[in-house]
């Protein structure tokens, strides 16, 4: 099945500003000679006095209005600050209060294959998370929804030996829409959670990608739910909340 839309589409939702989060401005990374963007995000980082794991939340295709108070987004934040993680979601470039432009390719909805730009800002989200005072800088891992999910691996692909990140959670990764054989070569634990219904992420399709990766590797598939996880945001963000919990604490 190869779908004809762009997987990393949905609609803006209300932005969330949650009692716990607060908002924060960081410079993303200077590529290609242009100026750093400015990203803003939000950030919460547990109060007493302990150093806790951090993980930082990518969203899906900013192109395609993917951004960092979708509601898959908003789950992981709430299950994960809930587990005692400190967290960072944050709008890419070009998306929201985020400075700069979106790359694209040849005008297309989509980003470019990998999202140069936006793949080198995951590495300067992860600066400024490990930076926070309450944040163990060498127990860090990123998870990405969709487009989210692609530049992760881009990332860890880019940095085989970043040595804070510990783990990756790759949610809805598209991998019937778009090869990405060259991504997933990342040692370290690597969860891959999908939808029963998703047509960008088909079981069968994610489950013959894996079987290909390092270990150790996981998938998780939810029954009754598609890419955006309509539905069971929460039950989601319960499973990467419990693989986090027993990779990082």
């Amino acid at each position: 099945r190869v779908p004809m839309a762009s997987p990393e589409t949905e609609t803006q939702d209300t932005p969330h500003t949650g009692p716990a989060s607060r908002h924060v401005l960081f410079a993303g990374s200077a590529v290609g000679g242009q100026e750093a963007p400015m990203l803003e995000g939000r950030l919460y980082v547990p109060a007493d006095g302990m150093l806790h794991p951090g993980v930082v939340l990518l969203h899906a295709n900013p192109a395609g209005g993917g951004n960092m108070d979708m509601r898959v987004m908003r789950a992981l934040e709430e299950a994960l600050i809930v587990g005692g993680f400190a967290t960072l979601r944050y709008n890419s470039r070009g998306v929201g209060g985020s400075t700069g432009t979106i790359s694209r390719t040849q005008g297309a909805r989509l980003v470019t294959p990998e999202g140069e730009p936006e793949t080198e800002d995951v590495g300067a989200a992860l600066a400024f998370l490990g930076m926070q005072d309450g944040v163990d800088d060498n127990r860090l891992a990123l998870v990405g929804h969709s487009f989210g999910a692609r530049i992760a691996l881009a990332y860890l692909a880019k940095h085989l030996d970043e040595p804070g990140v510990q783990a990756v959670v790759c949610v809805g990764l598209p991998v019937g829409w778009r090869d990405l054989s060259h991504l997933g070569r990342w040692p370290r634990p690597k969860l891959f959670v999908t939808g029963e219904r998703d047509d960008f992420c088909p079981p069968e399709a994610l489950v013959e990608f894996v079987s290909g990766l390092p270990e150790p590797s996981n998938v998780v598939i939810l029954k009754n739910t598609g890419h955006f996880f309509e539905g069971r945001e929460r039950d989601l963000a319960a499973v990467v909340a419990a693989f986090l919990g027993q990779t990082l604490q």
